[in-house]
Formats: structure tokens, C-alpha cells, sequence
């Protein structure tokens, strides 16, 4: 075919388009007749197994101990009954000896049997919690899980510091997660805490700051306490332990 003239070619384009257009129309709908047609044909075939199935999934005869035959249901029933009464009725014989005992030979699995979780499993588990997670109920967090295995306190450099008492001296009181630090001074006691601070976040941790509280008495000079670039507040009295 030869397009004379400009105007030739434009109602090509036009009939072009037009055949297209009824292309993917007859096409379309032939997809849908062919959908409806399936749908139809096995939503019958569905009905129609399910209405043949009714009934026969219930037992209508049984064969009796003495050969006979049970057709009604009272007689089925009562069969039924029979069976399950001889089944959970206990017949127990005693055994004289255990080297005549025809049944099989009872092994009984104890949890005992079950090895112990190792060091190096726990180690390794630990290894691959992540961190920045949020806790679970126990409010215990990944960071403080990694960190049990880790001596923190015995990396804090406070020999000599702390509360003198017969020679010894006494840095803190722990437990858990709360400490309580000492010092005869305060100068003292906000090097221990910066010390402290350092070697925390060496193994994940960090400071609560805003729950970190000072408390002196009246033969200490009332000097300020800084951890990095933070001042603590000062207090009369605190609640430790919940006491």
C-alpha cells in the first residue's frame, strides 16, 4: 500500500489505531469469557462433589466379635462402646521374671541426657546480639548482656582513692546495675567517675547522667562534680534499692 498524500497517511494512522484499539478490546473480553466460563464450570464441579460426599464419611456397618454384622446405628454404637471399654480396661499380668518378658525393652530419655550449654555457646550467642535494640520485659539490654564477661571495675585505675577505713580502702557498693561510689573527697570522687565513664564505654556502656546524683557531707568541701562536659546535680538524700 502506497500513501499518496499527507492526508492518506493520516487516516491511516487513524484506522491503525482504531484496529489496535478493537485488538486488545476483543482480546480483553475473550480473557473475561474465558475466566467466567472456568469460575462457572468448576464452582459446579465443587458443589457437585461436596452433594455425592454427603454421608458417606460415616460408618454405617461394623463387623462384631462373633462375625456378625452391626447395620443399625444403636448396634454400631454399642460396638463402638464395647471396643473402647476392652481398649482402656487394664489387664495387667505380672511377670516373673524379666528374662521372659516378651515385650520390648522400656528406654526412658531424662533431660539429664541433654548436654549443658557451654561457655563458649553462650560466649558466641553474645557475640551476635546486637546492639541499640530495645530491652524485653526484664529491661536488661544487649549492651549490658555483652558486658557481664567484661571485669569493668577491675580495669578502673582508683588505687588509693576512696574511704580509708583500717587500711582499706573501700571504692563502691554494686548491685546490679546501681553502684555507689565513695571518695574522702570530691575532687577524688569526680576523678574516679570520669574514670569510670572511660572504662564503661570501652565495653558498650554509658552513664545514666541524668539519674547520676552527688551527695557530701558537711566536712567536704562543697565542690562541683563533672562527668565529660556534664555537672551532676547535688542532693541531701536518694533512693538506693528502693530504700
Amino acid at each position: 500500500m502506497v500513501l499518496q498524500t499527507s492526508d492518506d497517511a493520516e487516516a491511516f494512522r487513524r484506522l491503525n489505531r482504531q484496529i489496535s484499539r478493537s485488538l486488545r478490546r476483543d482480546i480483553r473480553n475473550f480473557n473475561t469469557n474465558c475466566i467466567k466460563e472456568a469460575i462457572e464450570r468448576n464452582k459446579g464441579s465443587k458443589v457437585f462433589a461436596r452433594d455425592v460426599s454427603v454421608g458417606q464419611s460415616q460408618l454405617t456397618k461394623r463387623k462384631t466379635v462373633d462375625g456378625n454384622i452391626a447395620s443399625t446405628k444403636a448396634e454400631v454404637l454399642r460396638e463402638i462402646e464395647n471396643f473402647y471399654e476392652q481398649l482402656y480396661t487394664s489387664i495387667a499380668i505380672p511377670v516373673s521374671s524379666s528374662a521372659v518378658d516378651p515385650r520390648a525393652k522400656l528406654t526412658r530419655h531424662f533431660t539429664e541426657d541433654i548436654p549443658d550449654i557451654s561457655l563458649y555457646e553462650i560466649r558466641m550467642a553474645l557475640k551476635q546480639l546486637k546492639n541499640n535494640k530495645a530491652p524485653g520485659e526484664d529491661e536488661i539490654t544487649s549492651e549490658l548482656l555483652q558486658a557481664v564477661g567484661t571485669p569493668v571495675l577491675k580495669l578502673l585505675e582508683w588505687d588509693g582513692l576512696g574511704i580509708n577505713i583500717n587500711g582499706e580502702y573501700i571504692t563502691h557498693l554494686r548491685f546490679a546495675d546501681d553502684i555507689v561510689v565513695m571518695a574522702e573527697s570530691l575532687e577524688d570522687l569526680g576523678a574516679m567517675l570520669e574514670d569510670f565513664n572511660r572504662v564503661s564505654q570501652q565495653v558498650g556502656l554509658w552513664m545514666n547522667i541524668d539519674k547520676t546524683k552527688v551527695m557530701s557531707n558537711a566536712h567536704v568541701a562543697p565542690t562541683p562534680v563533672s562527668v565529660g562536659s556534664s555537672i551532676l546535680e547535688k542532693v541531701d538524700k536518694y533512693v538506693y534499692l528502693g530504700l
